[in-house]
């Protein structure tokens, strides 16, 4: 997590996926601090990344190196906050 930056549009998360296969991400969303629907066929591929920004064009990322995404609503705050994870099955 990226969150106390000099400027305030480049706060960014960053989802790792640990794991051997692939995770369909399809509808998960974020929410609390910030807000998130990652659209159908969003995946993290084993061992791989995307990143969620507040701005996703000022990560200057080469052309389809990460799968990057924008949040809607919210800012990261420097002093802490809860950052909640949800699939579509979970309201």
């Amino acid at each position: 997590i990226c969150y106390h930056v000099n400027v305030d549009r480049t706060e960014y998360l960053r989802l790792y996926n640990p794991r051997s296969i692939d995770i369909d991400m399809s509808g998960y969303s974020l929410s609390k601090a910030v807000e998130c629907v990652f659209p159908e066929g969003t995946v993290i591929p084993a061992l791989g990344t995307i990143l969620v920004a507040k701005d996703k064009d000022l990560l200057r990322l080469p052309e389809d190196s990460i799968q990057s995404f924008y949040w809607t609503t919210g800012n990261l705050a420097n002093e802490g906050e809860t950052i909640k994870l949800s699939n579509k099955k979970v309201s």
